[in-house]
């Protein structure tokens, strides 16, 4: 059984066949590829505590795995635990204050979880001429909240529309 074929079957979503070779992998060597992908295998197989399991023996082998975190983030979330999802986006920030992906998820939880120092920062991310799609298409959504929540309809659509042209442009080269 190799690691290939685990990703071949990950990848055409058989996940059955893919956790047999991947928790057979993992009796030999615990490392963070195979956690990761048990972890991913049981959030489509919907076996939450043990996607959970995985994740956090992702933790601890690489404890600043910021995708771990967001996806740890993303599970605790969709099982109504807001408190400890808000808390784990906050780890995400902690070790970079400028992922984007973080602050779209605490706007999931509830937009009033972002504050106006995280606006500051959403700002600063959206200006970098360095941004990749991702970073540009998700700071001008946010952004476009923050002006609605103002009452900026002008700036609202002007950034609602630019997120929405760069996530189908996002989207294209997926």
């Amino acid at each position: 059984m190799s690691l290939d074929l685990g990703k071949k079957f990950l990848s055409q979503k058989n996940f059955k066949d893919a956790e047999k070779i991947f928790l057979d992998l993992n009796k030999n060597n615990n490392n963070f590829e195979i956690n990761y992908n048990l972890a991913i295998i049981n959030f489509e197989l919907k076996n939450i505590k043990k996607s959970l399991t995985f994740f956090d023996k992702c933790i601890k082998i690489d404890p600043k795995s910021l995708n771990t975190y967001l996806k740890i983030a993303y599970l605790e979330q969709s099982t109504g635990d807001i408190e400890k999802s808000l808390s784990t986006y906050l780890k995400v920030l902690d070790i970079n204050i400028r992922d984007i992906r973080a602050y779209y998820g605490i706007f999931t939880l509830k937009p009033n979880f972002l504050k106006t120092s995280h606006f500051e920062i959403i700002k600063k991310i959206n200006d970098n001429p360095n941004a990749n799609i991702l970073e540009k298409f998700l700071s001008e959504f946010l952004l476009s909240k923050k002006e609605k929540k103002e009452r900026n309809f002008e700036k609202e659509l002007a950034f609602l529309n630019n997120s929405h042209s760069l996530c189908f442009d996002f989207k294209k080269k997926l």
